[in-house]
C-alpha cells in the first residue's frame, strides 16, 4: 500500500542558506518557528539527528484541544 502526503510546506526565506540549515537542524531553533502561531513545540520534544537511522521529531501542543500531537519521522540519509 502506498501512503501520500498529509500535507506539504513550502516558503521562501530572505536569509543566507547557513541560517536557513540551522534552522532546520538545531532542535531548539526548529522549535522557535516551525509550529502556528497559534500553538506551542512541547519543550525538549523536537529532535533532528541527521544520521542513517536518525530521527526527526517534534511535538505540538494543543491542549486546547485536549491532545498532544506528535510528528515522528525517521528518514534514512544516503
Amino acid at each position: 500500500m502506498t501512503r501520500g502526503f498529509l500535507y506539504s510546506v513550502e516558503r521562501e526565506y530572505p536569509v543566507v542558506i547557513d541560517d536557513l540549515w540551522s534552522a532546520w537542524t538545531e532542535p531548539a531553533k526548529l522549535e522557535a518557528w516551525y509550529f502556528p502561531t497559534s500553538l506551542k513545540s512541547v519543550p525538549g520534544a523536537t529532535k533532528s539527528e541527521l544520521h542513517v537511522g536518525g530521527l526527526w521529531t517534534c511535538g505540538v501542543d494543543v491542549t486546547e484541544y485536549g491532545f498532544t500531537a506528535y510528528d515522528l519521522t525517521q528518514r534514512p540519509v544516503n
